[in-house]
């Protein structure tokens, strides 16, 4: 066994050695921001399989610790950036929200007392040299498997595998961002214009919404209390709207459908 440690086994491989429990780990990413299919997961995992038992020999396979399926999508920067305005925006049952950015190009999720990552969603040019921000959007599930449950390789790289942990993860969301639009000043200060003057809202609850959207807007929401920001934020979640913070050119997004063709596409 090697020293205890964390050392590179192969390029762009990292070995993490337990020599007290006779313990090697091996964790890796495809280069280049690239993402691999199932069976590039399985090719490389039995290459890996391979290396480990020539160099130190494999008395136990314990399977895979940690698995990441994730989905990239497209979209019109301004789109995009609306996209992780909203879904950092909304909140989930049973996670906790960490966000990072302004505006925000990151968000991940975490059990509500739990520091363990459970998905996220990220803008991909920090990962892809070349890409403007907001243009690719990632999705990704982030899967830890405890030593007993521990799916083998070949289980972990079969798409139907990933497919299924990938869309139960993010079907909860997507139900829960249903009717919800993220969107800049102009589109939602017209739509609730339309809503007071077609009788849907009264005049009153719309000046109280607007007064938020002018502030959140305009880029000024710093101005309020914390916990009345949160309570604007969240009377405009309930009405439909989250504001694309200090974003004056229009765009709006169907968090719901966005998330409905993530999942259609996830695996494609």
């Amino acid at each position: 066994m090697p020293e205890r440690g964390v050392s590179e086994l192969v390029p762009g491989w990292q070995m993490h050695s337990m020599p007290e429990l006779h313990l090697v780990a091996v964790e890796g990413n495809p280069a280049s921001g690239a993402l691999w299919s199932g069976g590039q997961v399985l090719e490389h995992g039995q290459l890996l399989h391979d290396v480990v038992e020539g160099t130190f020999g494999v008395r136990r396979d314990r399977g895979v610790a940690r698995l990441d399926v994730t989905t990239s999508r497209r979209f019109e920067p301004a789109e995009g950036r609306a996209f992780m305005a909203g879904v950092a925006a909304m909140e989930f049952p049973r996670l906790e929200a960490t966000r990072r950015g302004s505006p925000v190009h990151s968000v991940w999720w975490t059990g509500a007392r739990s520091a363990v990552i459970k998905n996220r969603a990220y803008c991909e040019s920090f990962k892809v040299t070349g890409r403007e921000p907001f243009e690719r959007l990632r999705l990704e599930e982030q899967g830890r498997f405890p030593n007993g449950r521990r799916p083998p390789l070949e289980v972990a790289a079969d798409p139907d595998f990933q497919r299924e942990r990938f869309q139960r993860r993010f079907e909860p969301m997507r139900k829960a961002v249903r009717g919800v639009t993220a969107a800049s000043f102009p589109v939602i200060g017209k739509a609730l214009a339309d809503e007071v003057k077609y009788g849907y809202r009264t005049h009153r609850e719309v000046e109280r919404l607007a007064g938020a959207l002018v502030i959140l807007g305009g880029g000024g929401g710093d101005g309020y209390p914390r916990r009345t920001r949160y309570r604007r934020q969240a009377e405009l979640r309930e009405a439909g709207y989250v504001v694309v913070d200090d974003f004056m050119e229009p765009v709006e997004v169907d968090l719901a459908e966005e998330l409905d063709r993530a999942l259609e596409e996830f695996g494609g």
